[in-house]
Formats: structure tokens, C-alpha cells, sequence
């Protein structure tokens, strides 16, 4: 998945039309509306090599995300941890609905199709990442998803440190491994660590993404193969 920069994070001007259009290109399977043209928004993003972390800073603004369209465009099987800072976010998808509140954190699929409404203060943090990297945040994401996740030192550290790598303009040859890291804190604090170890690798990816589908669908009865099937673009 590809973020790009669409406004500076110390910019004064409201994110626009022309915004709203580099998003549509950047993320295919979003469709952004904004609330009040006079707020202001911002958007500041960095991509480090097959992450990327995007701080947002984008109040009154609602989301529609596909998860068909990201299939499409071959982000399926990647996820997002999003960090909330400050106000609120409402989020609802088939099974599920509520408020991710300050300090709260949410791991969602690319995969999934579900709609956000961001309040008047909204300000957060998303880091997009391909969960087949280890075995280990494969599993976390499976428990995890779709779920509000409360308040930690870890997570709070991680979701800093992300921030971070956000606002700095130099680069360094260890910035892949502190993001890892951060990743690492972040999902080791939801108890990836009570999963044995294994000689086994990670999952292949379309067994990933069936399990994560699953797993963010496990509360509707009506869930069955045919869709699923359909949600992985399989006949």
C-alpha cells in the first residue's frame, strides 16, 4: 500500500477538493467526505519500504473503506493499527459498531469493508503493515480485530514512536528496524507472547486473509463459505 504526503502536518489550510482527490488515488478503496470545508485538516504520511504511517489530523470527515476495492487493488492482506489521540471516532461495519475513544487503539484488515465518522477533534495515527511478516502478529490480529483495544504504556510508546518517524525529515538506514519494532511492542503488549513458539513459518497469505475474514465476521450467522469466498476473491 502506498501513502503519500497531501497536506503538512503544520499546514493552516483545510485539506480540499484537490486532497480529496490524491486520497482517492492513494487509498483506491476509500471514499472521503468532509463535513466543513472551513476546519482545518492535515495530512502528514512517510512510507519505509513495505510500511507506512500516516498521522491525521481530520475532524469532521467520514469514511467509506471497501474491502472488495482494496482486494482489487492488492491490499487484502495487509492491516492497519490505528491510533486514537484525541476526540473520537465512530466505526461500524456488518457485525459490529462503537467508539474508539483517546488512547484507544483498533487493528482493522484492508480487506474489510466497514465506515468511520471522525468527530470534531479528531487527530490519530495509522500504520499499515503486512501481517504475514511474522507468525506472531498474524496470530494477535486474528484475536484482535475489529475490536477497541484499551489504553497501554506499550501501545502508547509504539504509536509515539510512529508519530515520530512521521515528523522527522532525515532518513537512517535503521529506521525499517526501529518501525518493526514498534510493530513488535505494539501487538507483543496484546499477547502475542502467550503464543508458543513453532518451527513453523508464517501463514501463506491467502490463509491469513481467510482467518482474518473470519475472524471479522465471526458473529454473523450468516457468514458462510460463498462469501467468504467472495471477500477473497475466489469463485
Amino acid at each position: 500500500m502506498t501513502y503519500s504526503t497531501r497536506a503538512s502536518a503544520h499546514s493552516p489550510h483545510p485539506l480540499g477538493e484537490d486532497a480529496i482527490e490524491e486520497a482517492n488515488r492513494a487509498f483506491p478503496n476509500l471514499s472521503v467526505a468532509l463535513h466543513n470545508d472551513r476546519v482545518r485538516r492535515s495530512l502528514l504520511s512517510r512510507r519505509i519500504e513495505s510500511y507506512a504511517i500516516s498521522h491525521l489530523l481530520t475532524p469532521q470527515t467520514t469514511v467509506e473503506a471497501s474491502g472488495e476495492k482494496a482486494t482489487q487493488a492488492g491490499f487484502g492482506g495487509r492491516l492497519k493499527l490505528i491510533w486514537q489521540f484525541k476526540g473520537t471516532m465512530r466505526y461500524e461495519d456488518a457485525n459490529r459498531s462503537f467508539t474508539l475513544r483517546p488512547g484507544e487503539t483498533l487493528i482493522t484488515a484492508m480487506a474489510c469493508t466497514y465506515h468511520l465518522d471522525m468527530n470534531d477533534d479528531y487527530e490519530g495515527l495509522v500504520l499499515s503493515f503486512d501481517p504475514a511478516s511474522r507468525r506472531s502478529w498474524q496470530e494477535t490480529a486474528c484475536r484482535q480485530i475489529g475490536k477497541p483495544i484499551a489504553p497501554s504504556g506499550p501501545l502508547a510508546a509504539a504509536g509515539a514512536g510512529a508519530a515520530a518517524l512521521v515528523q522527522y525529515e532525515s532518513r537512517s538506514p535503521a529506521d525499517v528496524q526501529t518501525i518493526e519494532s514498534l510493530v513488535d511492542i505494539a501487538l507483543l503488549s496484546l499477547g502475542a507472547q502467550a503464543v508458543p513458539s513453532t518451527p513453523e513459518g508464517p501463514l501463506p497469505a491467502i490463509i491469513l486473509r481467510a482467518r482474518l475474514m473470519v475472524a471479522q465476521n465471526i458473529a454473523d450467522r450468516d457468514y458462510d463459505p460463498q462469501r467468504l469466498a467472495r471477500d477473497l476473491g475466489l469463485s
